[in-house]
């Protein structure tokens, strides 16, 4: 038997895309059918050719014993236990529930509830640019399985223009970056990221306008490809900024869709999803 069949034989992680998102269900036919996972060697040489992104992977995979390569390989690769990741990314716990009724004077040309003087200031973030990419965040779930060899974290910040990581308060006026992304990590090494942001500006009592809203992920798993829809921004009837993308990917002969969505206001993130 080689190490690659000893490998599908231990059951393990859906850290691949279309199991990160745990929408489609890969059969055991298919399987391992991904050249770059065919050995630890392979591996390496496929996340040499992934850019400047993929070097925390590479330098982590490297530095795992031969066995522990191999179990990695094995758990990127299986469908097993996606129902569990399903369920992981389904909510965020600490959401409360939110309408998506309208704001009754949201403009989706200018994006302002009210154009009046300071209400809705030019955007003042860099165009494309997630000023929390370094924020550290805090997680709002965890889960460990496989004797805690796979992680699955949910995390959320806000951050101001400049990255710093804030606590907005009512009564406060300002520009805010709300973010929430989920992930899954093989012996601490990060495999799938998804993310969403939200950048809006509040008065002292409520939120006037979302600037921009925005997407990124990160995956190491061959044979996956992502794209997303453009995003959309809303302000709630509630008063909460908000923001949604569609992300879409294809695994080997599978197509996949998932909605990743955001909402914040003048206190900062509120609640996020993907499902």
């Amino acid at each position: 038997m080689t190490n690659k069949n000893m490998r599908r034989g231990m059951g393990s992680l859906l850290a691949t895309a279309v199991a990160s998102l745990a929408l489609v269900s890969l059969p055991a036919s298919h399987a391992g059918a991904a050249g770059p996972t065919d050995s630890p060697a392979s591996y390496i040489a496929w996340l040499e050719t992934q850019g400047s992104t993929a070097s925390a992977t590479l330098t982590g995979f490297k530095a795992l014993p031969a066995d522990k390569q191999e179990a990695f390989l094995g758990y990127i690769e299986s469908p097993e236990i996606h129902a569990q990741f399903a369920d992981f990314v389904s909510s965020d716990p600490q959401a409360g529930p939110e309408g998506q009724m309208l704001h009754p004077q949201w403009n989706e040309n200018t994006s302002a509830v009210s154009t009046a003087p300071g209400d809705a200031p030019a955007n003042p973030f860099p165009a494309g640019v997630d000023v929390a990419s370094a924020a550290t965040g805090t997680s709002v779930e965890t889960k460990s399985i496989e004797n805690g060899n796979v992680q699955m974290e949910a995390v959320r910040g806000t951050t101001d223009v400049s990255g710093k990581t804030v606590t907005p308060t009512a009564g406060t006026a300002g520009d805010w970056h709300a973010w929430y992304k989920v992930s899954d990590k093989v012996f601490g090494i990060k495999v799938t990221e998804v993310k969403i942001w939200v950048d809006y500006h509040t008065n002292t009592t409520r939120v006037t306008k979302v600037y921009l809203v925005n997407g990124s992920h990160r995956n190491f798993v061959p044979g996956s490809g992502f794209s997303k829809s453009p995003a959309k921004k809303w302000i709630s009837a509630a008063g909460n900024a908000h923001g949604q993308i569609v992300w879409d990917a294809n695994f080997l002969d599978f197509e996949w869709s998932a909605t990743q969505h955001i909402w914040a206001n003048e206190y900062g993130y509120r609640g996020g999803s993907l499902k």
